[in-house]
């Protein structure tokens, strides 16, 4: 089963935090599949670390480690472009559902990788997210992996 990650569920692949455990067993249940975000994620990684940093709640170190790890760990992503299709499938989002921009992007994405697969599930811990994917007939991790993962 292939999947769509979003940003907010790959932070804590990288970094510790109280949904770790949760996302790391979602990312050993889809091992074997193709793993898809937008390039857009780069973006949010690198706003979130820099928000981490500035706060005091990463040291310099350890944000240079978790760089280097992500950088690792996006040679297991296949990122999709934003192109036109993207903007005018999370444009039409944002209007239906009142979603940010960026969330729209991600939305958008996994919509166009969904046409081609149907069996996709979205990897995400926002909650509003995660509702609009569901009404747009995408699974969501946890939720779809009944028996495997939760």
């Amino acid at each position: 089963m292939n999947s769509y990650w979003d940003t907010s569920a790959l932070i804590p692949c990288l970094i510790a935090e109280k949904s770790t455990e949760k996302v790391r067993a979602w990312l050993q249940a889809v091992a074997v599949s193709a793993r898809f975000t937008s390039w857009y994620t780069l973006f949010e990684f690198e706003m979130v670390m820099n928000r981490k940093l500035a706060r005091k709640l990463i040291t310099p170190r350890e944000y240079n480690a978790i760089l280097e790890a992500w950088s690792d760990f996006q040679a297991t992503l296949n990122f999709i472009p934003l192109d036109h299709r993207v903007a005018r499938v999370g444009i039409r989002l944002q209007r239906l559902h009142g979603l940010l921009s960026g969330d729209g992007v991600q939305l958008g994405t996994a919509c166009l990788v969904h046409l081609d697969d149907t069996e996709l599930v979205f990897a995400c811990l926002d909650e509003e997210l995660n509702r609009v994917a569901k009404f747009e007939g995408i699974k969501l991790c946890g939720q779809s992996m009944v028996g495997r993962v939760q």
